[in-house]
């Protein structure tokens, strides 16, 4: 078989798409090639042989950004894509085609190795999740497509002095524009837990005044804590609402029901008016948008990119730049298995990237909806994006 590479971004886009539904198959008895590996994280969905299996691909690198189209691995042995190694190149086979792609590895896409505190996410990009404790899981209040292992229970807040230490040795690295913090829910009170954050993010600042910085969290009740986490420097918020009808909401995400859909709009609104349109986001769930009583086997491909458009739209208008995961799982959450159309998503995701460019709330000059193109492997949220601006 001749290896061949992938031929454009939309082609690129469209494979990415089809391995975040269907998983990859990883076949790495050879381990001659370095890469990136995968670490164990919040979110285990790889529960096999870490060793052998690296934490993402490189499938295409984009002539206008400059920037690389790369996908997380969820492995799945049943997958039909496959990636393993022949004559040390890296390899994806999907039937026929042979695809060269690459690792992600020190020296390639990272400059700087995953530490128990701070994450390197992409080619600019740096991840800290302070916690992976949810108060949510304990309280039998957790998002019915919720995969958080239970050890969840008993990790609390990683130290802070640890991660600023490691916080420091980024700071030299000249390509990382942006930090993401995601808080966990180790706290009730989200205003105690905002405080704590202000407190953290001043003293990041003070290290590196020009990194620009994402907090995802729970929205507190008193909005004037908003105004001051603006003020030590944080640049964007994310309360994430999961799923965008009112009536699922309130079955889907149980513990964040308990704030209430309305409100949680209100809130999304109010941090809108503190950072300014197009600095706050919204993440939903796409694939269980249309579910019915929370099965998986009632997902419907119409009436989910009907619910997800709708949405989509909604928050536009309301300054508010939504984003979306595409629904997986290991078998460990109530929904189970969803047979997710791949065409459907595909044409949802080439609508979102087209209506969120139209709305101008991402700067003209930015690379991505979120970050940058080559960051948050996970999601093909900045992909579409990109596809619209540039090739379509």
């Amino acid at each position: 078989m001749n290896y061949k590479r992938i031929n454009n971004f939309k082609e690129a886009f469209e494979i990415k798409i089809n391995l975040l539904v269907t998983g990859i198959n990883v076949d790495l008895d050879d381990t001659k090639i370095s890469f990136k590996k995968k670490v164990d994280a919040l979110y285990s969905h790889t529960p096999y042989n870490y060793d052998k299996i690296p934490q993402e691909i490189i499938l295409y690198h984009d002539e206008n950004t400059k920037l690389p189209i790369v996908c997380n691995i969820r492995f799945n042995k049943k997958s039909p894509y496959r990636v393993f190694l022949k004559d040390n190149i890296l390899l994806l086979k999907y039937e026929d085609n042979l695809y060269i792609i690459e690792p992600t590895r020190i020296g390639n896409l990272y400059d700087y190795q995953f530490s128990e505190s701070i994450q390197i996410l992409g080619v600019n990009l740096a991840g800290i999740v302070l916690s992976n404790y949810c108060h949510f899981v304990h309280d039998n209040k957790k998002c019915r497509f919720c995969e958080i292992d239970s050890n969840c229970f008993n990790v609390k807040a990683k130290s802070r002095v640890e991660i600023l230490k490691h916080f420091k040795k980024i700071k030299t690295k000249k390509d990382i524009k942006y930090l993401s913090i995601t808080s966990g829910n180790f706290n009730k009170d989200y205003d105690k837990m905002l405080v704590f954050f202000i407190d953290f993010i001043k003293e990041i600042k003070f290290i590196n005044k020009d990194i620009k910085i994402l907090l995802s969290l729970m929205p507190p009740s008193d909005d004037e804590l908003l105004i001051k986490l603006k003020n030590v420097g944080c640049d964007m918020v994310a309360f994430n609402i999961e799923m965008l009808e009112r009536k699922r909401f309130e079955k889907m995400v149980p513990g964040k029901n308990l704030l209430g859909y309305d409100l949680y709009v209100e809130k999304l609104k109010k941090a809108k008016s503190i950072f300014g349109a197009g600095n706050v986001y919204s993440n939903f769930v796409y694939g269980v948008q249309s579910l019915i009583k929370n099965r998986g086997d009632t997902f419907n491909g119409k009436e989910e990119n009907d619910i997800s458009l709708k949405g989509v739209k909604f928050l536009l208008k309301n300054g508010i730049i939504p984003l979306y995961t595409v629904y997986h799982t290991n078998g460990t959450n109530e929904i189970g298995d969803i047979n997710i159309n791949i065409e459907k998503l595909i044409n949802f995701s080439l609508d979102y990237g087209r209506l969120v460019l139209k709305s101008n709330l991402v700067d003209k000059d930015k690379k991505g909806v979120l970050f940058d193109l080559g960051s948050i492997s996970n999601h093909v949220y900045n992909d579409a994006y990109i596809l619209n601006k540039y090739y379509l």
